[in-house]
């Protein structure tokens, strides 16, 4: 989690927002392409993965595993899915396009060299550390962020809708949650280096839209 962050913080240009925060590029309500395939995953399971390994400041760093991680894994198309959605959806120009492409790829690689490529619990377990840093301000450690993954991983492999998920909705998942990362972090950092209140609000958003579902805002 700690590379990733480093990484965003070297690639990041102008940046975007997501899952219905104001976009700063046009000002107008933007609505998150992943929409309810996101929400189909999240469910009570998940709820209590997120909280028992976040918000339980005695959780060990590696809990016992029922499902092997490879159960969140998918096959890839060999190609992206959702990036077009999200410069769609956030009214990017095409400037902000190649700043937004450099940030994305950035995300992508970072994490792929970790040894998690196709993988959507590390994804959404990316994507939901970042929303809490943002939050709190508080730099989100290795351990507690790979705990989180491997619960994550056991809450949606042991889910039925989950399982009926076919291949490239997997995909259009974990695009998802690495997108929303990389543009949070791009937000963040904007707007603290700017001093630019739309893109701080727009992160602020995004975060607390990425953890309301567990039980946060």
């Amino acid at each position: 989690m700690r590379l990733l962050w480093i990484v965003l913080l070297i690639v990041a240009a102008p940046a975007a927002a997501s899952a219905q925060v104001v976009s700063p590029y046009t000002g107008g309500a933007y609505v998150d392409p992943a929409g309810s395939l996101g929400m189909t995953v999240l469910n009570e399971q998940m709820r209590s993965a997120v909280a028992s390994s976040w918000y339980d400041k005695s959780a060990a760093a590696k809990p016992a595993r029922r499902h092997p991680i490879k159960s969140t894994d998918f096959k890839g198309t060999g190609k992206r899915l959702m990036v077009e959605e999200y410069y769609r959806a956030l009214g990017a120009s095409d400037e902000q396009k190649k700043a937004l492409a450099r940030v994305i790829d950035g995300m992508f690689t970072a994490f792929e060299k970790q040894g998690h490529k196709n993988n959507i619990a590390y994804a959404l377990a990316v994507q939901i550390g970042v929303a809490i840093q943002i939050q709190t301000g508080k730099e989100v450690t290795d351990a507690r962020a790979e705990k989180l993954a491997l619960d994550l991983n056991d809450a949606l492999a042991g889910d039925a809708g989950f399982r009926k998920l076919k291949s490239v909705e997997r995909q259009k998942l974990y695009e998802s949650c690495l997108i929303n990362a990389a543009l949070m972090t791009t937000f963040h950092q904007l707007g603290k280096r700017r001093n630019d209140p739309a893109m701080s609000k727009a992160a602020t958003q995004m975060a607390s839209r990425a953890l309301e579902g567990f039980g946060r805002k």
